[in-house]
């Protein structure tokens, strides 16, 4: 089984759409795969803790970087949404 290829996404630019060119991006890839994209609201919802993504908290990377294990073992492709000027997941893409 091939590992899982993880891309963090990026603004570059002021005024990109990230959220859906990462969405238009994970559909072309489910054509060779599964796919996910994980910005800070979804790594909320999967952790079932509002406002995790965003936390300095030792303990709450400890879980995301535990969630983003488990979603790499689901998922083919998985998307990292960055924030545009917030911490969003900047965490998971800090992973020790």
């Amino acid at each position: 089984m091939p590992a899982p290829v993880t891309i963090g996404v990026l603004p570059v630019t002021d005024g990109i759409a990230l959220d859906g060119f990462a969405r238009r991006l994970a559909k072309q890839l489910r054509r060779f795969g599964r796919a996910c994209v994980v910005d800070a609201a979804e790594m909320d919802r999967v952790l079932g803790e509002p406002g995790v993504a965003l936390s300095d908290d030792r303990g709450a990377h400890t879980r995301i970087t535990h969630a983003l294990d488990a979603l790499e073992a689901e998922h083919d492709f998985v998307l990292l949404l960055a924030g545009t000027g917030t911490r969003t997941v900047d965490a998971p893409l800090r992973r020790p």
